[in-house]
């Protein structure tokens, strides 16, 4: 098949169709972004969300999604609109009274939705991915959260000996106050019970050593705040936890900063993936380990499922006024099946309800300057 080259002709259509196209985006972006700003103004000035992250973090991730998600209607409007003005205009007729056939007159517009495809494949390969995960970001801190909750935070369930644990948080906050910490400690215990079916949760605080003087001014003040807490009954307070013990299993709920989480659960990933390898690698080096690994079959298909983080599904959000499950970017099927079920799960769990009634046991007071 032979393509025709691009002709004036086909310019000037590329130029009108592109052109209506980016127009029609254009307005109705505007209009969008006013009267998402009109709603969302109070949450803004309540939080004191700063101006240059209103526009760069949110509002510059917000509208490549936005015109990705309604490329198509936008396609189908630019081709009606400047379509129809050329027939009003009575160019389409000249067009094909020049001996220009319809089936040539549609190459520019084959070529124009070629470009829009383009654009709407490389949006969603390479800019959506990053721009969500910002945008997200600045919604936990700054749009969504429950009212009286200072920071929202990731609670993944990461595997351990004894069934998997909440893990809170894991990188929404990288630097945290004691105060975080007790709410995250209130959030994991909630989620832990409802959604994990774990009565009475223990909650470990994530630290360097068991004994209330290890760690840094943010870990023995966010202690002496759980421990109080666990002292009035409102949480299971098992006190200071180590790496090793969490995965043990010895806590179902491990408290952190995002920082040190965000390393605790790439070391698991690392270490479950470094298993993985090495065990693979041994089964496969001569026959005897072959016949080896075929009668431990089912124990080795139960360690892949374990670290498997497609048979949770994704991460919670906790902390925000609606069920959030956060999906990995290479999720399968499977895997946003499993999401969808923990979402599910959670919306109705109650722990929304539980966190907003509970609220006030979970904050300090503050005055003046203090108060966020």
């Amino acid at each position: 098949m032979k393509f025709p080259g691009v002709k004036i002709i086909d310019r000037y259509i590329i130029r009108k169709f592109l052109g209506t196209y980016v127009f029609a985006i254009a307005l109705i972006i505007v209009v969008v972004v006013i009267f998402d700003a009109a709603e969302k103004i109070d949450d803004f000035i309540e939080l004191k969300a700063p101006l240059s992250k209103i526009i760069l973090q949110y509002y510059f991730n917000f509208i490549p999604f936005f015109i990705n998600q309604f490329s198509g209607l936008f396609t189908f409007i630019a081709v009606i609109f400047f379509t129809s003005k050329m027939a009003y205009q009575t160019e389409i007729i000249a067009i094909l009274s020049a001996g220009v056939s319809f089936k040539r007159l549609m190459w520019p517009y084959f070529l124009s939705a070629a470009a829009i495809t383009l654009l709407s494949l490389g949006l969603n390969l390479y800019v959506i991915p990053a721009a969500n995960g910002e945008r997200l970001k600045f919604e936990m801190n700054y749009i969504k959260r429950i009212k009286g909750i200072r920071r929202a935070a990731m609670a993944p369930v990461v595997p351990t000996g004894k069934g998997g644990a909440v893990l809170i948080d894991c990188g929404a906050t990288a630097e945290c106050t004691p105060e975080y910490l007790l709410q995250f400690a209130f959030m994991g215990s909630y989620y832990a019970e409802h959604v994990m079916g774990r009565p009475e949760p223990r909650v470990g605080l994530l630290n360097i050593g068991a004994e209330p003087s290890k760690g840094t001014d943010l870990q023995r003040e966010a202690y002496q705040l759980l421990k109080k807490a666990g002292d009035e009954g409102r949480i299971n307070f098992a006190g200071n936890v180590e790496a090793r013990e969490a995965v043990y299993g010895e806590v179902d709920v491990i408290v952190t900063d995002g920082y040190s989480g965000n390393i605790f659960l790439k070391t698991m990933e690392g270490t479950g993936g470094f298993l993985a390898k090495e065990l693979k690698a041994m089964f496969k080096k001569s026959l005897v380990t072959k016949l080896g690994a075929l009668c431990v079959k089912d124990g080795i298909a139960h360690f892949k499922k374990l670290l498997d983080s497609g048979e949770v599904g994704g991460t919670a959000l906790v902390g925000i006024s609606k069920p959030v499950i956060k999906a990995h970017g290479s999720s399968d099927d499977y895997a946003i099946k499993n999401a969808i079920r923990q979402a599910a799960s959670f919306a109705a769990s109650g722990i929304i309800e539980d966190i907003t009634e509970n609220i006030d046991h979970m904050r300090l007071e503050r005055t003046g300057a203090a108060a966020e």
